[in-house]
């Protein structure tokens, strides 16, 4: 059996549900069925308790041949310590479960909470709506530090673009495709009633020192957790805008009043204070992991010919049979399987720090490492932070500028680092 260790995997990724119960203890059992519906994604949210465990059996039973008909399902930023097989992400942790058949996540989550969401993770499948919103409740702690009132089902806001033609349709066709819709809990207007500035308290299920701001910065992946204060006139409906989730959101994402007025009235423009991420600080643990000589890892988007993205230059190629299972069987090496250059072996229990680099231009490219989470000591567009840096998932690199993340190696296996793009 190959020594315990930790396999990053660089890819680029381009960018209606019926569950029953089955039993509900100290397990979450349930089943998943996976079919097409000439639906909406209708943003069903699934919520739980620090320190389940799940059971969650995925069925195949997709039928449209246009589309993508085999499927695995990730559980985004659930570390799976012990459980790397069942991370979800097709040739690498798992084979894809092909038309007519299942397969059972089972894990459990020890010792973490917060918002976290589940999709699809073959190609560019998630696109199709394969995803959805996964909440873990840590209520008698948060509350008692944070002081709300309201956390449930009804608080979960998804975000998401939406197209008409289908996933496959639009890899074909290669080069950035613009969203036809944003949907907002899978519809396309959404209001919330008083809305006031928000006071973020968790990002990407990591706990932060209160941050009161008017608009949040949202890229595919990321999620904020945020204390809405319901103090305004109950009898008016203000807007939540999101044009363009990936492309616009940092121009047009304003709290727009939709209640009626004088047409002939000005209107007062209040500054509007964003979000900084480096200005976030943990709440927990603030300082990154330490290391003299920590282990150092350069990456570089690249961009090959007019709509292939690459990382070092290397483009992501799906191996033959997945990464983890040739690991265990000791049949073949990672670096057998995948292209030169796109599988780096890191040391147990080590300092890493990455650099990513975009020298291009155009819009940031967000990325996220599966299996862990890491300060970000050099945030996009900000100072470096070896102090207190926030601590994430999901973050991303502007263009012509570089972000460097830090993590420790204490959760073995195949991980993939991957950009959205």
């Amino acid at each position: 059996m190959a020594p315990v260790q930790v396999i990053l995997i660089l890819a680029v990724l381009v960018h209606v549900f019926d569950l029953q119960i089955l039993v509900s203890a100290a397990t979450v059992t349930r089943d998943l069925f996976v079919v097409n519906e000439n639906l909406a994604p209708d943003g069903f949210s699934r919520s739980t308790v620090v320190g389940d465990s799940f059971q969650l059996n995925v069925t195949d039973l997709l039928t449209d041949s246009s589309m993508n008909r085999s499927t695995s399902i990730h559980w985004h930023g659930l570390f799976q310590k012990t459980t790397n097989y069942v991370d979800g992400v097709a040739f690498v942790s798992q084979c894809p479960i092909v038309p007519n058949n299942s397969f059972l996540y089972n894990f459990t989550v020890p010792d973490q909470a917060g918002t976290f969401w589940y999709h699809s993770h073959l190609s560019v499948q998630y696109c199709d709506g394969l995803r959805g919103p996964f909440v873990i409740y840590d209520d008698a702690h948060d509350r008692s530090l944070y002081g709300y009132d309201i956390d449930d089902d009804s608080t979960v806001i998804t975000i998401g673009d939406w197209y008409h033609d289908n996933s496959l349709v639009l890899f074909a066709a290669k080069g950035p495709q613009v969203p036809v819709s944003t949907l907002i809990n899978g519809l396309g207007r959404s209001t919330l009633n008083s809305t006031t500035p928000l006071a973020v308290v968790k990002v990407d299920g990591n706990l932060i020192a209160k941050q009161t701001v008017d608009l949040i910065v949202l890229y595919p992946g990321q999620r904020y957790s945020f204390i809405l204060l319901a103090d305004q006139d109950p009898s008016k409906t203000y807007g939540i805008r999101a044009l363009y989730a990936l492309l616009e959101l940092l121009v047009d994402t304003l709290r727009i009043p939709l209640s009626s007025g004088d047409p002939n009235g000005t209107v007062q423009q209040n500054p509007i204070i964003p979000l900084n991420e480096s200005e976030l600080v943990p709440l927990l643990d603030p300082a990154p992991p330490e290391g003299v000589n920590p282990f150092v890892v350069n990456i570089t988007l690249g961009l090959i010919g007019h709509a292939a993205f690459s990382m070092n230059d290397v483009q992501w190629m799906d191996p033959p049979v997945p990464v983890l299972l040739q690991i265990i069987s000791g049949a073949q090496t990672p670096q057998s399987l995948l292209p030169s250059g796109s599988v780096y072996t890191l040391p147990p229990n080590q300092t890493i720090e990455i650099t990513l680099v975009n020298p291009m231009g155009g819009a940031p490219h967000p990325f996220h490492l599966h299996g862990h989470a890491f300060s970000v000591v050099k945030p996009a567009g900000g100072p470096s932070n070896y102090v207190n840096p926030v601590r994430r998932d999901v973050a991303a690199v502007a263009a012509n500028d570089i972000t460097t993340i830090r993590f420790v190696t204490d959760n073995p296996g195949p991980w993939m680092l991957h950009w959205y793009v």
